[in-house]
């Protein structure tokens, strides 16, 4: 037994067992709730606008990013909202029980957060959340990051951060 502990460590130092690849910058929901602020910056900055998604959307929102609540906060807030449905030019957000609540008109813009497209949701229209404005790039295939602002006098301000994907498995 010694004497395969003293070959496996030899063969590892001599590198015929390569190293673990060096992980690369987050590209799933999960793995960007725990990214930080200068992090989701650069992946949102690199994304891309191609079609607008259809269909659901799961979702997880990336509160105060890079602090240590905010996996946490993220999972409380979870047991609420879930994503979003697209159809068309519209978005509904989907809540904990299956049930739909506050809609949103889709469409391609410019983005607030660096002139760019974005896929842009106006809540314009609803009497609780007038004032906010998501937008959102993929950032790597079907994984979407995303912004959501306020309109505050006198410029929008950047208040949290969301990811999305297809929805996969069964119902919730």
């Amino acid at each position: 037994m010694l004497r395969f502990c003293r070959l496996f460590v030899a063969v590892g130092l001599f590198g015929l067992f390569p190293a673990p690849a060096k992980a690369g910058p987050p590209r799933a929901i999960d793995e960007l709730v725990r990214a930080d602020r200068a992090t989701l910056h650069a992946l949102y900055a690199g994304g891309t606008v191609g079609a607008i998604p259809a269909g659901s959307l799961d979702g997880r929102v990336i509160p105060d990013p890079g602090s240590r609540q905010t996996v946490r906060r993220s999972k409380l807030i979870g047991l609420v909202w879930k994503g979003k449905v697209i159809n068309g030019d519209q978005m509904i957000n989907r809540l904990a029980g299956g049930r739909t609540a506050v809609t949103a008109q889709v469409s391609i813009g410019e983005s607030w957060f660096d002139g760019k497209p974005a896929i842009i949701l106006d809540y314009t229209g609803s009497r609780l959340f007038g004032g906010v404005r998501d937008e959102f790039r993929e950032i790597a295939p079907g994984v979407y990051l995303g912004l959501t602002y306020v309109r505050d006098d006198p410029a929008p301000r950047l208040v949290t951060y969301f990811a999305l994907q297809p929805r996969t498995g069964c119902p919730r």
